[in-house]
């Protein structure tokens, strides 16, 4: 079933906050844009199961095809600017302090600086979204990476198995099937050249599966500038999730499936412009992803997911 994308942006009328310096603003994000709505934009249809003073746990929606797995995001440092927040991954919850089936937790930084932080984006759908902060300051976008830019994907992939019984994670670029514990780069797309998703057994037996996907690094020397402005033809391919060897048992589940809305663009360039970078393919809008490489991932922000 095709969901709708919705755009989220710092810059809407109304938005509840213009940029995220402490992880309470995260949450009043999350809440605003996945169940209250604000402005003129409406939610995108998740619910808040559970809160506390630090702690949201949202749910996507089973009405519209999704999995009905939770994440919550936690605020670790008692409001402090440049704190530490966490995300967490399960498939269910029986109160805010208990999770049932866990997957991971993956941990993030907020930054107080309007030098670094513009503002944040929100793209996506009641079934799973992109999670962007905005980065202030404009020039070579393969140097800009940094601990407090976040982008990360959570809720349901797109997944090549039936019934998946668990097709619900946080997409990184750390390899490890536990949770992390420290703030680093390495856990946002764009920084290595592989990016990662653990998930539950698609058939609802014990143990945890990691998937990764692995592309080429495209750094300053292969910048080729901006699609728009040279001759070569905008070719996106999909990216697939694929078992690691040690890391699970990928036996029956080789592929796992597609990231919602994630597309590799064949050419390496856009790295000298600022962000949002938005550009039009066949027809479609499509929203790069800045890196510590050159802008090689975009999101495709029109149309439909899960088709």
């Amino acid at each position: 079933m095709g969901l709708p994308v919705t755009v989220y942006r710092h810059t809407d009328v109304g938005a509840p906050v213009g940029r995220p310096t402490i992880p309470a603003d995260w949450i009043a994000i999350l809440k605003a844009c996945l169940v209250d709505g604000y402005g003129a934009k409406q939610p995108l249809g998740w619910t808040l199961e559970f809160s506390n003073e630090t702690t949201s746990a949202f749910k996507n929606s089973v009405i519209d095809g999704g999995s009905g797995c939770f994440f919550t995001i936690e605020d670790l440092t008692g409001g402090a600017s440049q704190g530490n927040f966490d995300i967490t991954i399960a498939k269910s919850m029986t109160d805010i302090n208990t999770y049932v089936d866990k997957v991971q937790s993956r941990r993030y930084r907020t930054y107080n600086s309007s030098a670094g932080v513009l503002g944040w984006t929100i793209i996506g759908t009641s079934r799973g979204f992109w999670m962007i902060t905005v980065n202030a300051t404009s020039g070579a976008l393969d140097t800009l990476q940094t601990y407090f830019l976040m982008n990360a994907f959570i809720g349901d992939i797109e997944s090549f198995t039936p019934n998946d019984n668990a097709p619900f994670g946080i997409l990184s670029g750390i390899s490890t099937t536990g949770d992390s514990t420290s703030v680093t780069t390495t856990a946002f797309l764009g920084n290595t050249d592989k990016i990662y998703m653990t998930h539950l057994s698609s058939d609802g037996s014990a143990g945890k599966v990691e998937y990764s996907y692995i592309f080429t690094s495209k750094t300053t020397t292969t910048d080729g500038g901006d699609i728009d402005v040279v001759n070569v033809p905008a070719i996106l391919t999909t990216p697939l999730l694929c078992g690691i060897g040690g890391n699970g048992s990928p036996s029956f589940n080789l592929c796992r499936g597609k990231i919602a809305g994630l597309y590799e663009l064949q050419h390496a360039g856009c790295q000298q412009l600022t962000y949002p970078i938005v550009r039009t393919f066949d027809g479609e809008q499509y929203e790069a992803i800045v890196g510590n490489k050159v802008p090689i991932f975009w999101i495709r922000i029109s149309g439909n997911w899960y088709e």
